[in-house]
């Protein structure tokens, strides 16, 4: 077993997460809260998402040129609380942009210095749970980020809240600086592509790619000359579908605070419900893997697909007929099922990437994957509130229904596919 010697330093990642799950809440209301529109909403998301990618990019270059991992643990920390401790103090919607801009940079370097460190610290038989326990720490810590601003936002200006997203972030300085200990042996990034476990992890944890070479346009070309031979390979397939994905889970998310608010619910319950999505993740995240091994990657994305759809025409309903408390009850419906929804299918998906480019893929397939996922939520983002501004929030949840139907058609293409992965049969558990 690993001692608790070698784990204690997992607590590091509890605060710092309950400073990003507070975050993704507090963000859209607060920009409301200064009288922007649902426009401006959407546009402080894409900027977050836009950051994610040269973020990925560089921290994980940066990473793998000095073999450090406290540094990583530590400074990023410190610069959320910092960055978080400055939205307190801002009265504009371009400065809130901005902020938000560096947050998601900034949090992006915490992602491969976390999952290194973990395997690092480690023997590999014990990776798995060493996963496990982490993304436990991890959950809870969005859990804790979120639940206190159903009574907080009751008692205190909303702004306040900033000031305890950046207190969630000084535990974690203080624990990386007392727990976390450089490894006596440090390993590539390249390593998490050798073991499912690992991979998965890394893939189902904010955010959702890692670039392991920056890919060069022959690489582009190469990627676009298999599309062009017809919809009969894997990696093209499973990229485009997970696009169309992310776009629909972009285009959704980003205008339901906003819708949240004009159908009368206050931050309390907009928090409370924020809290269903993390909870419902936490339990359903064990599942997932049991459903992996029963039924295979294929059915159970399957599923998830089948799932998020529905929400999501409850959803669009709900926008045309419900307000107040009505809404409320259908909004963790329809939350509890997005959540559910997403945890089976991202597993699913990233089970059946790790067999694509486990088989021989090169780096740069990995880097043009995640690129199609963080081009998917910034687009998502970027015109949700375009679309909900001008045609309605109905229409938003709509195109983003549509949406989520074309990934799960091209993902029916993948099933056909010569050389898909099977689509059922246990595989081993994650």
């Amino acid at each position: 077993m690993v001692s608790e010697t070698k784990t204690a330093w997992y607590w590091t990642l509890l605060p710092i997460n309950a400073s990003f799950g507070a975050v993704g809440t507090l963000i859209p209301l607060f920009i409301l809260s200064l009288d922007g529109t649902v426009i401006d909403v959407g546009l402080a998301a894409s900027a977050f998402n836009l950051a994610l990618i040269p973020g990925a990019l560089i921290w994980g270059r940066l990473i793998d040129l000095f073999q450090r991992r406290r540094a990583f643990i530590l400074y990023p920390s410190l610069a959320e609380g910092l960055i978080l401790l400055a939205f307190y103090f801002v009265n504009g919607l371009a400065e809130t942009t901005v902020l938000y801009f560096l947050f998601g940079f900034v949090f992006v370097a915490l992602a491969p210095a976390v999952n290194m460190l973990l395997m690092e610290t480690a023997p590999k038989q014990f990776w798995p749970t060493a996963f496990a326990k982490s993304s436990t720490i991890m959950t809870v810590g969005l859990m804790l980020g979120t639940i206190p601003g159903a009574v907080w936002t009751q008692f205190f200006p909303l702004r306040t809240y900033f000031l305890l997203a950046a207190a969630f972030a000084l535990p974690s300085v203080i624990l990386a600086l007392l727990l976390v200990r450089e490894p006596p042996i440090t390993l590539e990034r390249e390593t998490m592509l050798r073991t499912r476990a690992s991979f998965v992890h890394r893939l189902t944890h904010s955010p959702p790619f890692f670039f392991l070479k920056v890919p060069r346009p022959e690489d582009v070309k190469s990627f676009y000359s298999v599309l062009r031979t017809g919809l009969t390979q894997e990696l093209p397939l499973i990229s485009i579908a997970t696009f169309l994905f992310f776009l629909s889970a972009s285009l959704f998310f980003t205008s339901y605070t906003p819708f949240l608010k004009d159908g009368g619910l206050n931050n309390r319950s907009i928090f409370l419900v924020n809290f269903l999505i993390f909870f419902t993740h936490a339990i359903t995240f064990p599942v997932a893997g049991r459903m992996n091994t029963s039924y295979g990657e294929v059915r159970t994305a399957w599923f998830g697909y089948i799932i998020r759809l529905l929400g999501m025409l409850m959803a669009v309903v709900g926008a045309v007929a419900l307000r107040d408390t009505a809404l409320l009850l259908e909004t963790v419906l329809v939350f509890g099922l997005a959540s559910a929804s997403f945890t089976l299918w991202n597993t699913a998906l990233n089970s059946i990437v790790f067999k694509i480019i486990g088989a021989g893929r090169r780096g740069e397939l990995l880097g043009i994957y995640s690129a199609f996922v963080g081009f998917g939520l910034f687009t998502g983002s970027f015109f949700s509130g375009f679309i909900s501004y001008s045609l309605g929030y109905a229409t938003t949840f709509a195109v983003a229904l549509i949406t989520g139907v074309l990934s799960m058609g091209v993902f029916g293409y993948f099933r056909k596919a010569p050389s898909s992965v099977d689509s059922g049969g246990p595989v081993p558990h994650t």
